[in-house]
């Protein structure tokens, strides 16, 4: 994988109507009961200059039954699963049913095992919240996650599905991911892409880089 500080997404294909700025946290809906137990792990400094929960979106997250944060695994085949037996997987969605997510959970859930080993050198992770939100035909799919069960240090990744306008049956998904730690504490090394298809992180630190692969691309 080529790690850039800075790095502009030119790839013809890309839809540009992506957003404006894809960094959001990973909050709960405003008309359930639902509630953020770990405020560390929900990235709430990060800006949304696009309301980015306006857009419809399917999310997942785990809760013990008194209301305590859990986490989430994936199995074998892309599937989320409590990792904690006593826990329960809760899915909130504003998908419309004629909405039919095209983003492989399968081939996102093999990226991003290896991901947490290349990027933390560990197999041990913990997915506090998994969400897709759908954008006129394209998908931001953005995972929350600690590795090492440090939630001190929470991390995130995103994953999303561009459709080539020529052909809506071509579809690339690109994961663009943010490592590192930014010079001020006002600042967060988390991903940011605009609409243009630029890509950045939330600083320009040296010690923080990102890193922008396409991890799948059909061939119709």
């Amino acid at each position: 994988m080529r790690k850039l500080r800075f790095f502009t997404i030119t790839i013809a294909v890309m839809v540009t109507a992506i957003l404006s700025v894809f960094v959001v946290s990973c909050m709960k809906d405003n008309n359930t009961e639902l509630k953020d137990t770990k405020e560390n792990v929900s990235l709430n400094k990060n800006e949304d200059p696009i309301n980015l929960v306006d857009y419809p979106f399917l999310r997942y997250y785990c809760q013990f039954a008194n209301g305590e944060e859990s986490g989430l695994l994936f199995d074998d085949y892309g599937v989320l699963i409590p990792a904690n037996e006593d826990a329960h997987l809760q899915m909130l969605s504003t998908l419309s049913p004629n909405v039919k997510l095209r983003l492989d959970k399968k081939i996102v859930a093999k990226h991003f095992k290896s991901l947490i080993k290349d990027f933390h050198d560990t197999n041990d992770y913990l997915i506090t919240c998994f969400e897709i939100y759908y954008i006129d035909g394209a998908e931001l799919c953005r995972i929350e996650y600690v590795v090492n069960q440090d939630y001190s240090d929470p991390q995130s990744t995103i994953y999303y599905l561009s459709v080539v306008p020529e052909d809506r049956d071509v579809v690339i998904v690109m994961n663009v991911k943010c490592n590192g730690k930014c010079d001020s504490q006002d600042e967060k090394c988390v991903e940011k892409v605009y609409q243009d298809g630029h890509a950045e992180c939330g600083c320009q630190s040296d010690d923080c880089s990102i890193t922008c692969t396409i991890i799948y691309q059909n061939e119709q």
